[in-house]
């Protein structure tokens, strides 16, 4: 399923898609985004549907990830949710 993601953290993410996810679904997430060095990077995250809620026409769900973001482990990504969270 493709969907946008709308906020991202540390901890977790928001998504809209146009179907349902349930609530206490887990999920592998795969994010492409562009790194500090403006390289397309892609990896996969484990996550946890806390929450879907209808937001027409789309569906919004809270997703926690199961798995922590480390600088150690997945260096372009940590880096990447640092930045964005610091535009807020």
């Amino acid at each position: 399923m493709k969907t946008i993601v709308s906020n991202v953290s540390l901890s977790g993410l928001g998504i809209y898609s146009d179907r349902p996810i349930a609530d206490d679904t887990d999920l592998s997430i795969e994010l492409n985004f562009l790194s500090s060095d403006e390289v397309m990077r892609h990896t996969v995250v484990k996550g946890h549907i806390v929450y879907t809620r209808k937001v027409e026409p789309f569906f919004f769900s809270g997703i926690e990830f199961t798995e922590q973001i480390a600088s150690e482990k997945q260096a372009d990504l940590y880096n990447y949710i640092e930045q964005a969270l610091r535009w807020y």
